[in-house]
C-alpha cells in the first residue's frame, strides 16, 4: 500500500494483512513506541478501527506503559505580594536559558514532597516543610524512551531568603505573567493550572 492511503481506502480492503499498515507506522512500531501511538490517534477513526492499526496499537500502549517513568517535584513559592518565583536554567543545561519552577528529580526511595524539600534546599538554599506543600496539579509527556511527569506543589511558607544556587537567574513574576516566559513544554500546563487554583483559594 502507498504511505499516502487514505484512512477510508484502508478501512475497506479485504483481506487484511500487515500489508494494510502504513510503512511509516510499521517501520517504527517498537522503535519510536509513544511516538507512533500519538500519529495513530490523530488518525481517522476509520484507521483506528482497522483490524491490524489495531493490533499495533494495543502492543505500543504496552510498550508505553513500559517506558521508563521519570517524576519530578516542583514547587510554586508564593511571596505575600502574591507574585511567584521563577527560575532560569543555566545556558549550558538541557532547555538551558529557559524559566521553571524550581525542583528535580523524585529518587526512588523518597516520596514526592519529600524530593520537593530535598530540591528546594539544594537549589535555593531554604527550608520548606512537607506539612506545607499544596498540590497543584501534573503535566506529562513521553520523550526520548521515556515518560516524564512533573507533579507541581506550592507553598506561601519557608525559612530564608531563595539564592540561586543551580540556575542563571531568580525571578519573581505575577500569576498571568508566567505564560509568557519562555519555558519547557511541561511548565505551561503547570502555570496555567497555578493561576486558576490560586484565584480559585483568593474567591470568597
Amino acid at each position: 500500500m502507498a504511505k499516502n492511503a487514505t484512512s477510508a481506502t484502508m478501512a475497506r480492503m479485504r483481506p487484511y494483512s500487515t500489508e494494510d499498515v502504513p510503512i511509516l507506522f510499521r517501520a517504527t512500531c517498537i522503535k519510536k513506541g509513544s511516538t507512533v501511538i500519538s500519529a495513530l490517534y490523530l488518525a481517522g477513526s476509520s484507521m483506528k478501527s482497522h483490524p491490524i492499526i489495531n493490533l499495533y496499537l494495543t502492543r505500543l500502549k504496552k510498550l508505553e506503559k513500559d517506558l521508563p517513568h521519570v517524576l519530578v517535584s516542583a514547587v510554586a513559592l508564593v511571596s505575600l505580594d502574591g507574585t511567584i518565583l521563577m527560575q532560569r536554567r543555566r545556558r549550558a543545561a538541557e532547555h538551558g536559558g529557559l524559566w521553571e519552577f524550581p525542583g528535580g528529580k523524585v529518587e526512588e526511595h523518597e516520596s514526592a514532597t519529600d524530593a520537593a524539600v530535598r530540591e528546594i534546599e539544594e537549589e535555593l538554599s531554604i527550608r520548606i516543610e512537607p506539612e506545607n506543600l499544596l498540590y497543584v496539579s501534573s503535566a506529562r509527556c513521553d520523550t526520548e524512551g521515556r515518560t516524564v511527569e512533573i507533579a507541581l506543589y506550592c507553598t506561601r511558607t519557608w525559612a530564608g531568603v531563595p539564592q540561586a544556587l543551580e540556575a542563571e537567574k531568580l525571578g519573581w513574576f505575577e500569576p498571568g505573567q508566567i505564560c509568557d516566559l519562555p519555558m519547557p513544554p511541561l511548565d505551561y500546563p503547570l502555570a496555567r493550572a497555578l493561576a486558576a487554583h490560586l484565584k480559585a483559594l483568593s474567591t470568597p
